[in-house]
């Protein structure tokens, strides 16, 4: 959000169903602002770890079911924010 604010980013898009690929393809083509991509240790373990997880598929798909039945809906963050907030 401070990038976004100092204004260094001149256009964001959010990860959607095509994940990171699709967004930073979106960035690339679609407006034409481009994407500078710096090397970082972190996310290419991540990106070997997630390319890895493809190919298991057991693994792949316990993770599916788990992401299916996560409740992502305002309401539970809301209740999670409250309890958070009641904690302090």
């Amino acid at each position: 959000m401070a990038e976004i604010i100092s204004g260094k980013v001149v256009s964001a898009k959010a990860v959607g169903f095509g994940g990171i690929a699709e967004s930073i393809s979106y960035m690339c083509f679609g407006n034409k602002f481009g994407f500078k991509f710096d090397y970082s240790p972190e996310l290419e373990d991540r990106m070997y770890a997630a390319l890895g997880l493809w190919y298991n598929e057991e693994k792949r798909q316990k993770l599916i079911k788990k992401i299916m039945e996560t409740d992502f809906s305002c309401k539970s963050s809301a209740v999670q924010y409250m309890e958070m907030y009641n904690r302090l």
